[in-house]
């Protein structure tokens, strides 16, 4: 893969992080609760990053995760 590519993907998300904290605010505020809206925020994040992890990168396996620090 180019480097440009990641690059670019970088600044794109690092342009779009500041929305999250609106986001969640705005979140919180439709269910009742700041809480909820950063636990709609991260379940929806936590799954869509699973799911591109699946899908391109691959789980590691059990030795792998046992030398970890």
């Amino acid at each position: 893969m180019k480097s440009w590519i990641l690059v670019v993907a970088a600044c794109v998300v690092g342009g779009l992080s500041p929305l999250q904290g609106s986001l969640n605010a705005q979140m919180g505020q439709l269910l009742g609760h700041p809480l909820k809206g950063a636990l709609v925020n991260f379940s929806v994040g936590g799954t869509l990053l699973c799911a591109i992890l699946a899908l391109f990168v691959g789980f590691p396996n059990r030795e792998a995760l046992g030398e970890a620090p």
